[in-house]
């Protein structure tokens, strides 16, 4: 599993059009993109399950992405696209 932990801008949150643009990556991905949020956790394949996390400004996520059979280039190249799908809410890394 690859993830990396990023920082929501203060003006941004996991909202209905960053959750939409990170599901449609998830669902092209082969394995799991997971989002958590302290121990709450989400398929990034759910818009709806991205959004009930509360996930609002200035809060640390985390990204997560696993293949199978475990592949760390495909990994990161998932997780680049994830995090791409969620550039205009996030700050980077804390």
């Amino acid at each position: 599993m690859t993830e990396r932990t990023l920082r929501l801008a203060d003006t941004g949150a996991l909202h209905a059009r960053p959750a939409a643009r990170l599901a449609a990556v998830a669902a092209a991905c082969p394995g799991r993109i997971e989002v958590r949020l302290g121990e709450r956790r989400a398929d990034a394949r759910s818009i709806l399950a991205l959004i009930t996390l509360g996930a609002g400004g200035g809060a640390l996520v985390v990204v997560a992405v696993a293949l199978e059979p475990p592949d760390p280039d495909g990994e990161a190249a998932w997780l680049a696209r994830a995090l791409d799908a969620l550039a205009a809410t996030a700050e980077g890394t804390p």
